[in-house]
């Protein structure tokens, strides 16, 4: 029994080592004896309740676009069984945030709760309608019934129910100066050990004006198109933006794989010029967007495809082409000289030449298409 005991300590040491080596941490490793004395490790935090009312009356301190979190978006199903929650008394868990003060003023910093508070506040802006949502109730003899909500915005509750979900307490979590490391660390812990994919750490290293505007890029339809749901869950449409942001930012002149990527995140490569040009070339995209086809979309947009376009855009905005001019083009380049134009053999990698390559024949398309 003691000989099993050790095995199971070394190769408990030995997997901490091996965490230690990929973490870059240099914490030494003790095993411990029965007459030690600890000195615990803890995390701050404070506790804070908060009623549905006075969150949405303290609505800009609380910040929801931290790096750490997921992208994904409930359903109306799930966001409707939250309200049902809600106006049954079932907890809907706690809210984790984080302190953080920017120029004296003090943030709430959501870090793990974004949907959960996100849905509440929208149900009260009246932003969607219940779906398939029944609340149990008592009638006046003492049986319960059902009573259905469906089809109702908060403004078409009883007052009985808009006032049981405004008196909701909310149970806050804060964490107070909490680094990256660790911020990411709590994370995977509350999410049962689920670790973050690559683009969702790479936000982590975005400075605040690149990461917002990153997140309001991503709220345009132009940049979920050509992206599965599993894709866009996993934030891959906040990689490509990256990725076009390096194109742009180089002329063309970079590879896309992830050191490439985090090397420029590393040095504060993308300034205020840079990330301004992002977001008017994104806008003006979304406009081409609007005008194209069921058909074209499908074949124009996607992780290769919305780079390139981002990077032709630049050019068409130069010379004041209309969003009409330029959804004529992509039409042409994507639907009807796509295979032609040998862009195809040129998708899916990420080398430098092939990059190049790629974003060159789009270039080069669209100016060969207005010299005719």
């Amino acid at each position: 029994m003691e000989q099993a005991t050790k095995m199971v300590e070394v190769g408990f040491e030995s997997q901490i080592a091996e965490n230690n080596m990929e973490t870059g941490e240099n914490i030494r490793i003790i095993v411990p004896t029965p007459d030690m004395k600890w000195g615990f490790f803890t995390v701050d935090v404070s506790r804070d309740e908060m009623s549905v009312a006075q969150f949405m009356s303290r609505l800009e301190v609380f910040k929801f676009n931290d790096p750490i979190q997921r992208n994904c978006v409930w359903p109306i199903e799930k966001k409707s069984l939250l309200i049902v929650s809600v106006l049954e008394e079932v907890s809907i868990g706690e809210i984790k945030t984080e302190v953080i003060r920017q120029n004296k003023k003090k943030f709430r910093n959501v870090l793990d709760g974004k949907q959960r508070l996100t849905t509440i506040r929208d149900y009260v802006r009246n932003r969607y309608a219940l779906k398939d949502a029944f609340v149990r109730c008592f009638d006046e003899d003492g049986e319960q019934v059902l009573i259905n909500v469906s089809g109702m915005y908060f403004n078409d509750l009883p007052q009985q129910y808009q006032d049981r979900i405004m008196a909701l307490i909310l149970d806050i979590k804060s964490y107070d100066d909490l680094d990256e490391k660790m911020k990411a660390e709590l994370f995977q812990r509350w999410n049962n050990g689920e670790a973050l994919k690559p683009s969702q750490l790479r936000k982590s290293k975005m400075s605040y004006d690149l990461l917002f505007a990153i997140s309001e890029l991503k709220q345009l339809e132009v940049f979920t198109a050509g992206f599965s749901n599993s894709a866009v869950n996993n934030d891959t449409h906040s990689d490509m933006l990256l990725k076009a942001l390096s194109v742009l930012k180089t002329d063309n002149n970079t590879a896309l794989d992830s050191k490439s990527i985090n090397k420029f995140l590393d040095e504060d490569a993308f300034k205020t010029a840079d990330i301004e040009e992002l977001k008017e070339l994104g806008n003006y995209l979304n406009d081409v967007y609007t005008l194209l086809d069921e058909k074209s979309v499908k074949k124009s947009f996607g992780a290769s495809k919305s780079v390139t376009l981002l990077y032709v855009s630049k050019q068409a905005m130069k010379e004041n082409r209309s969003p009409e001019e330029f959804a004529s083009w992509v039409q042409t380049f994507f639907v009807k000289d796509y295979n032609k134009s040998g862009y195809s053999t040129s998708s899916g990698t990420t080398k430098l030449d092939s990059v190049k390559r790629r974003n060159n024949l789009g270039l080069e398309h669209y100016q060969t298409h207005f010299s005719n």
